[in-house]
Parts: C-alpha cells; sequence; structure tokens
C-alpha cells in the first residue's frame, strides 16, 4: 500500500512540473525581453547622449570664433587707443612749447611797444640800434601770424584726436558688452559638457589622481610633457586611445591655430624674462581671455603644475604635443577627445590691460618652433 502511495505522489509531482515549466519558461523569457529591452534603451540613450555632445561641441567651437573675433577686435581697438594717445601727448607737448615761444615773442614785443617813438629818437642808442629795433618789429609779425597759426593747427589737431579717442573708447564698451554676453553663452554650453561628461565618463576622481600622480612625479615642463608621453604610449602603442573615441578628432592636415587671441611677445629660440632660451612662444592677450585646444587632440595633463599657474597638455597625432601654461581655469577632462578651437581654459583677468599665455610644442619630446605651424585665427 505504501507502493501505491508513493507511485501517486511521484505522479501528481510529475504533474505539476509539467503543468509549472511553461509557466517559468514565459517568466524568464518576459525578463529577457525587458532586459534586451533596457539595454537597448540605454544604448539608444547614450547614442543619442554622444551625438549631442558632438552638437554641442562644434557649437562651442563656433562661439569660441565669435569670442575670438571680438578679442582680436578689442586688441586692436586698444592698440589705436595707445596710439592715439601717444599722439594727443606729442600734441600737447609740441603746444605747451609753442606757447612757450610766442609767449616770449610777444613779451620782446611788448618791451619795444611800451617805448614811445620820441623816446626812441631821444635814446643814446645810435639810429643804426633805433633802425634794427623797427625791423625786428616789422620781421616778428610775420613770424607771430605763423606761430598763431600752427598754435590753431595744433589744437585742431588735438580736438580731431580726442574726438577719434572718444569713438573708440564708443566702440570698445560696445565691443566689450558683445563679448560679455559670448562669454556668458559659452560658460552655459560648458555646463552642458560637463554634465555630458558626468553622464559618458563617470567621477573626475580617478583623472585627478592620475593628474597628481604626473606632476609629482616630474620635476619640470621637460619631464612632465616626457612623463605624458610615456603614459599616452604605454595606454595605447598604435596612438588609438578607445576610451572616448566615437569619432575621429584628429586634423592631420590642419594647421595648429593661437590657443589664445593675442600678439607674440617672446618667440622661440628667444631670451626669456628668466634670461633663458625659450622653449615656446608668450602670447600678449587680454586678460581673462579664452583659450582654445591649437589642433585637434587628446587632453593628457591638466591641472597645477609648479609656478606656472594652471597647465594643459594636449596630444595630437604624429608625435606633437602641445603644452599651454598660465591659465586661471580649466575646460575640461584629462582622457577627453578635443576639436580644433575647443575651449580648453581662459588666462587670468587683473588690473592690468594684459596678460600673458605660455604655449609650447613639441615633436617627438623635441621642442619645435609652433610659428611654422601656425595660422592666423
Amino acid at each position: 500500500m505504501l507502493r501505491h502511495f508513493s507511485i501517486l505522489l511521484l505522479f501528481f509531482l510529475v504533474l505539476s512540473y509539467a503543468a509549472a515549466t511553461p509557466a517559468y519558461a514565459d517568466t524568464i523569457e518576459k525578463n529577457l525581453a525587458q532586459s534586451k529591452e533596457k539595454e537597448q534603451k540605454i544604448e539608444k540613450d547614450l547614442s543619442q547622449t554622444k551625438k549631442s555632445l558632438k552638437e554641442l561641441r562644434q557649437d562651442m567651437v563656433d562661439k569660441t570664433a565669435d569670442i575670438r573675433r571680438n578679442e582680436n577686435k578689442l586688441i586692436d581697438i586698444d592698440e589705436r587707443m595707445d596710439s592715439l594717445r601717444a599722439d594727443i601727448a606729442e600734441k600737447q607737448a609740441k603746444l605747451e612749447k609753442d606757447k612757450e615761444s610766442m609767449g616770449t615773442l610777444l613779451m620782446a614785443l611788448q618791451r619795444i611797444a611800451r617805448v614811445p617813438p620820441e623816446a626812441l629818437i631821444a635814446r643814446p642808442d645810435s639810429p643804426i640800434n633805433t633802425a634794427r629795433s623797427s625791423l625786428l618789429v616789422k620781421k616778428a609779425i610775420p613770424t607771430l601770424k605763423q606761430e598763431a597759426e600752427a598754435l590753431s593747427n595744433t589744437l585742431k589737431d588735438l580736438q580731431t584726436l580726442n574726438t577719434e579717442l572718444e569713438r573708440e573708447m564708443n566702440t570698445r564698451v560696445a565691443a566689450l558688452e558683445s563679448l560679455k554676453k559670448e562669454q556668458t553663452s559659452l560658460e552655459s554650453m560648458l555646463k552642458k559638457r560637463e554634465s555630458f561628461y558626468t553622464s559618458l565618463l563617470g567621477d573626475k576622481e580617478k583623472q585627478e589622481a592620475e593628474t597628481t600622480r604626473l606632476r609629482l612625479k616630474a620635476r619640470d615642463l621637460a619631464g612632465l610633457m616626457n612623463a605624458v608621453k610615456k603614459q599616452g604610449t604605454a595606454k595605447d602603442p598604435a596612438k588609438k586611445d578607445d576610451s572616448f573615441s566615437f569619432f575621429n578628432l584628429f586634423d592631420t592636415d590642419g594647421d595648429y591655430m593661437m590657443p589664445v587671441a593675442g600678439r607674440i611677445r617672446t618667440r622661440f629660440g628667444d631670451t626669456d624674462e628668466h634670461g633663458l632660451k625659450s622653449k615656446g612662444i608668450t602670447i600678449r592677450s587680454t586678460g581673462g581671455a579664452t583659450v582654445v585646444s591649437p589642433m585637434a587632440g587628446k587632453i593628457r595633463f591638466a591641472g597645477p603644475f609648479k609656478n606656472y599657474k594652471l597647465i594643459v597638455i594636449i596630444e595630437h597625432e604624429k608625435g606633437y604635443l602641445s603644452l599651454i601654461a598660465g591659465l586661471s581655469e580649466i575646460y575640461g577632462r584629462v582622457g577627453t577627445e578635443i576639436y580644433s578651437g575647443e575651449p580648453v581654459g581662459k588666462i587670468p583677468s587683473s588690473d592690468k590691460k594684459e596678460s600673458s599665455l605660455y604655449f609650447e610644442l613639441r615633436h617627438n619630446g623635441t621642442p619645435t618652433n609652433p610659428e611654422k605651424k601656425l595660422r592666423k585665427g
């Protein structure tokens, strides 16, 4: 009887399992379908984020180009204003000199005029001296007229120069206002780009730790750039780091562009302010100017280094490295690829009208003259 009961129990268990198996299989299949749907959504969102980031960064390049035009305009205006001020100072000095010369001549004529003709006759001077005094007065009158005319012309020139200076000052105010609006727009874009980076790359702690490690390891700029170069090569000997490369950014045929609007103050090979041979160029620019990547590449270092303030090192194709030093702010993350002309930071604002930026280019570790590759812009 026990045997019959066991067989019956086993029969019911088999029937229960057979009934449950289709339902369990349906659940597994449903879960798999939901998981796949989530993966597809994540992939779609990621693709959309990358697309949006790409469009945003191109917009940033365009916006930075507008900013660069305004910055160059301000630099031109400032140079014209400096020239006008110098001309005004020169005219004012001439005016003072002409006034002094005319004053001396007038005083001499006044002294002669105070003596009446009768007194001249009664004077013990010889007739020849009296004739000379009369001749002096006749010659002085045309000279006095010329001095007065020159003085009037100088005053007119001064008025013209001051009018031009006032016009340039008004133009500068308008250009500065336009620049501030463009910079505000760029700041909004930078915040949006950072949010994209956060969603795609996560926290910055690893990048900052790597930056700190490199900074502590290097004793000077050359050592830092060599360390960065070795780091890039070690990560990928083929130079194709895929950590963030969802589109090709290297512009192999393009020239370098100036990282900041301005004028070159110290050229490659010149003696710098420390009495050393310069391995790069120093660019004089306006305070707070936007700094861009000179060519497409990948940010390999971004942070403070010794007394160079904040610096950025960008790796380009074919063994080139760009070093940009003297920044007050950095825009960008280590490991991210960057367009040519995309903002990477800005130079300090100060009470002075000007600030400076140091730019060094190395090819396979050797400093090279960046002016040979620079294009105006």
